[in-house]
């Protein structure tokens, strides 16, 4: 649903804008925020966005993710500098209201603003292989780069975040109650995440061993952002996810976003025949990913790197069929049944990772050792 120019206006007025906001321009991408390019009279740009509150759910959560975000750009800032990189285009920025705050508030909503870095483009889905090497490339350098970030510093903003076991039993209490009668579309979808319920469920509590770090929490490519001139990528776009979780999850998201061989498009049929684990795509994400992000990785961590790609893919396909039966009321939708589509093709991607496990492992420890 869109927002009022009036609310927008007024909203753009407690930020410390160059120039008065003179045009608004709804981006219809994420699957959360409300976001809007906003053009000023002198002719600079920020991203305005009404941050979904209701999904930091510890206490307090919205305002520990805008701190954390703070933090965490202060600190990639530092980093950049210091190896001599272009700390302006290789970070976010935050714009502070006009009396010196993180964010401002509107009819209860909370918005915040970014600078827009100008000449960047971003993708739904790598174009090529080289874009998923440039994935693996920034994301694997995120990582190392938050290595050294002090963990003591974050603050608790979202619950239950990658908590394979919770969306899974989230999954079967939507399946079991079917408030909307929506469960006799979806059976297929039912019994693929069932069938692989037990195998992701114990690959998830190995994972759940590791010591926690400082990780993204939401590694999809679309996260990215690109320069429009060399193609290469930038920097991270999306930080709200920012906290204690474990390193393979990252690696495994990621992977499950760009390494896709037929990724979902909103209004395109479905060919699932087409779904599947793209191993070009694999090595090519995966081979950056560890160039720059093996030393900061443990050895077993390394090890469970495979394992995570299958459990981050089981628990996304149970999300989204989950919000599917509770009538999308979580990740927004452009068109009906959006939800059940996204969870249809991920089902499809499950079957086809698990089919070629062995290869995922062997692919992982071939490029270690090679780096």
């Amino acid at each position: 649903m869109e927002i009022s120019t009036e609310t927008l206006k007024l909203t753009a007025e407690k930020f410390a804008f160059d120039g008065a906001a003179e045009k608004f321009e709804r981006i219809s991408v994420g699957n959360i925020n409300e976001t809007y390019i906003v053009t000023c009279s002198s002719g600079r740009r920020y991203i305005l966005q009404r941050v979904n509150k209701e999904v930091f759910g510890a206490e307090g959560g919205v305002y520990a993710m805008l701190e954390n975000t703070e933090r965490v750009i202060a600190h990639l800032k530092a980093k950049i500098t210091a190896r001599g990189g272009e700390s302006r285009r290789e970070r976010l920025s935050m714009v502070r209201t006009t009396d010196g705050k993180l964010h401002a508030e509107t009819e209860g909503e909370v918005w915040r603003v970014y600078h827009y870095i100008e000449g960047t483009v971003h993708y739904q889905s790598p174009p090529g292989y080289e874009h998923a090497a440039e994935a693996g490339r920034v994301y694997g350098d995120f990582f190392s780069l938050m290595s050294t970030f002090p963990i003591e510093s974050l603050k608790p903003s979202i619950v239950n975040w990658h908590d394979t076991e919770h969306y899974f039993s989230e999954l079967k209490a939507a399946v079991s109650e079917d408030p909307l009668g929506r469960a006799v579309s979806c059976q297929d979808e039912i019994r693929r995440i069932l069938k692989h319920s037990g195998d992701c469920l114990n690959f998830y509590k190995k994972i759940v061993k590791l010591p926690k770090r400082v990780t993204h929490g939401d590694t999809k490519f679309s996260n990215l952002l690109f320069d429009a001139k060399t193609d290469k990528a930038l920097c991270v776009a999306d930080l709200d996810t920012v906290g204690l979780g474990y390193a393979p999850m990252d690696f495994g998201d990621s992977v499950r976003s760009a390494c896709n061989a037929e990724p979902y498009v909103p209004g395109k049929p479905a060919d699932t025949a087409k779904i599947g684990l793209d191993e070009q795509a694999f090595d090519a994400f995966t081979t950056a990913f560890l160039t720059e992000a093996a030393s900061a990785l443990s050895d077993e961590e390394k090890q469970a790197l495979p394992q995570a790609v299958i459990v981050v893919t089981f628990e996304l396909a149970a999300r989204y069929l989950t919000d599917y039966l509770r009538g999308d009321k979580y990740f927004k939708i452009s068109e009906e049944a959006q939800n059940l589509g996204k969870a249809r093709n991920l089902t499809h991607l499950l079957d086809d990772m698990i089919y070629k496990s062995i290869w995922i492992n062997s692919a992982v420890r071939r490029i270690l050792g090679k780096i």
